[in-house]
């Protein structure tokens, strides 16, 4: 009997989908975020054409490989909540009064970019802090490197 496609992604999912909730719980995730995350694995390997690469493994290689991309997926999880959570998406308001933008100005946004200008001012931060000078390769290298040793000395407490 061969299988067909859809079999093979039924018997993946009933296989691999306690070991993935696991392991999403073990990333200090809730029991329902993590069945959430192990779903939308699932979902994203099929539309992206990924799940066919699972056929060419035996079932230990398999659960190697999806647990890898669980961890990526549930970074990324992270990563998109985070970005919502700091505005992301947001429009952005330039604080020059004297830039318009063509024929899209408004009393709202004047009064609000002066507004912000007068508390940035209030609250003592210069155009230097906000916009910082251009930085040498010199200056980018050690503040990656300095970052990079950072990230892996907390990395634990990240997971």
């Amino acid at each position: 009997m061969k299988s067909t496609p859809q079999r093979i992604d039924e018997e993946v999912c009933r296989e691999h989908w306690q070991m993935l909730v696991g392991h999403a719980l073990r990333r200090g995730k809730q029991t329902d975020d993590a069945c959430e995350a192990v779903q939308e694995l699932f979902l994203k390997l099929l539309q992206s054409g990924q799940y066919e690469t699972l056929g060419g493994y035996d079932r230990a290689q398999q659960g190697v490989w999806l647990r890898r991309k669980l961890d990526w997926h549930l970074v990324n999880r992270h990563r998109a909540k985070v970005c919502k959570q700091r505005g992301g998406g947001s429009m952005h308001v330039t604080l020059d009064c004297a830039q318009h933008v063509a024929g899209g100005e408004t009393p709202e946004t004047l009064h609000d970019r002066r507004l912000l200008a007068a508390a940035l001012k209030r609250a003592g931060v210069t155009e230097d802090a906000l916009f910082p000078k251009r930085q040498t390769g010199g200056e980018r290298t050690r503040l990656s490197r300095w970052k990079k040793g950072l990230r892996r000395r907390f990395e634990h407490f990240l997971s």
